[in-house]
């Protein structure tokens, strides 16, 4: 069976995340789940140090509790590896070239891992104003320099747009699933190539963190602005193949 290891940021929001990713698209799958808990300079630095060094056994030194669930795991035993951390604490221009750095370093989920950013955190996942496949982007750009108050800005819109069951990730549903990705991809397409449209799968496959990453940062150093992006929204569009992605295009449920 296929083993995926996830590595997160955060120890509230993202492995909720995952469960629920797991039981609408991944249930046939053996998700492992690890915080890392720190930024991912420094996971990549422990990498550079020693680069015959395996991943697993950074992450195995970083808690008691990675120890146990990595004990019996080996590389050859997992499939792929996906990150998920925040663009939050990267919102300096050279830290953004650091950033980069990162996006290409870890680009393959059969190395060291795939990474998936979140602009400007994990909140955007939720930042919606209703649950429709048409929902509005006109509301999906965010000043840097306000990072500080987005998490209360995002729960504050969930209660003025009465969606609060946003925070509950684990009654997720296809339908939620379902709009929250394609309102994400939408705003991708509204980031890279300045349409509101749902792209297509052909668009949409050319999508990589590495553009998106160019893109925002075209737009901070125009206005300190970026829009609005969850990095799960971007896995799925990449795990998945062509039929599955296109489905969900074309679909509301």
């Amino acid at each position: 069976m296929e083993v995926i290891l996830f590595v997160v940021e955060g120890a509230k929001e993202e492995p909720k995340i995952i469960d629920s990713l797991k039981n609408i698209f991944l249930n046939d799958k053996v998700i492992v789940k690890i915080l890392y808990g720190t930024s991912i300079y420094h996971l990549y630095s422990k990498i550079r140090e020693d680069e015959d060094i395996e991943i697993l056994e950074i992450l195995r030194e970083m808690s008691t509790e990675n120890r146990e669930i990595l004990k019996n795991l080996k590389r050859s035993q997992i499939s792929s590896i996906f990150l998920f951390f925040d663009q939050d604490s990267h919102n300096s221009n050279a830290s953004e070239t650091k950033l980069e750095t990162l996006i290409n370093f870890f680009d393959n989920e059969y190395g060291n891992g795939k990474l998936y950013i979140s602009y400007p955190m994990v909140e955007a996942l939720r930042d919606i104003e209703h649950l429709d496949e048409n929902s509005d982007i006109s509301l999906c750009e965010w000043n840097i320099d306000e990072n500080r108050s987005y998490k209360k800005y995002v729960a504050d819109r969930l209660i003025r747009c009465k969606l609060t069951r946003l925070s509950i990730y684990k009654d997720y549903n296809d339908k939620t699933w379902n709009c929250i990705n394609k309102y994400n991809w939408r705003k991708g397409n509204f980031l890279i190539r300045g349409e509101s449209l749902l792209p297509s799968y052909e668009i949409l496959s050319t999508f990589s963190q590495n553009v998106i990453f160019k893109k925002q940062l075209d737009k901070i150093k125009q206005n300190k602005n970026i829009i609005t992006l969850s990095g799960f929204s971007f896995f799925v569009a990449f795990y998945f193949k062509k039929e599955k992605i296109e489905e969900m295009i074309q679909n509301f449920y």
